[in-house]
């Protein structure tokens, strides 16, 4: 029997591991164990969105039709992280699409924009949403670029809150109530 969210919570340290679905370094079948786990988070992420059951868009649809493309590299990664000390017992917790960009402010650099970037209601407040924020890091590093941007609902309070510990700063507000936030990276 699997354990349960919580079972795998109270393990001391928490064991997060973070995966690149559709990299050419998985075998087949990894990939496509983590492909699904992607699309199912991601699946999730969208219904925070629709209330009341309502569909998805055409367009939203497609996107899950086609994971983990766009988001492979050389332009784009797709980052599940999972729970769990044995393949046999890893549960998906949390996912974050990653793509790289021209940097608007500056059309000779490029920023990596992170995009649906989702934890599981229960893995919540167990530092997965850091990990995976530290492995878009690391991605946009590798890529040479400049900073890090992202997009968030002005009514999703928490999520904003983490983004300003993590470094990323308010650039504007949209007229729809969306926070456009940066985190400009240093040279180590």
């Amino acid at each position: 029997m699997a354990a349960s969210y919580t079972d795998m919570l109270c393990m001391t340290p928490l064991n997060v591991t973070v995966h690149i679905a559709g990299s050419e370094d998985n075998s087949i079948y990894d990939n496509v164990i983590y492909t699904a786990w992607l699309t199912s988070l991601v699946r999730a992420y969208m219904q925070t969105w629709y209330p009341d059951g309502e569909s998805f868009s055409a367009e939203d649809e497609a996107l899950l039709a086609m994971l983990p493309a766009p988001y492979t590299a050389p332009n784009g990664l797709a980052f599940v992280a999972v729970l769990g000390e044995e393949e046999s017992r890893e549960m998906p917790v949390g996912c974050l699409l990653a793509l790289t960009q021209p940097d608007p402010n500056n059309t000779d650099h490029t920023v990596v924009d992170v995009r649906k970037m989702y934890v599981t209601p229960e893995a919540r407040r167990h530092g997965v949403a850091r990990i995976l924020l530290a492995a878009a890091e690391r991605f946009a590093r590798e890529t040479g670029a400049t900073a890090l941007t992202l997009c968030v609902s002005a009514d999703r309070t928490p999520a904003h809150a983490l983004y300003l510990t993590e470094g990323y700063e308010d650039v504007s507000q949209s007229e729809d109530g969306f926070w456009h936030m940066r985190r400009t990276l240093t040279k180590r």
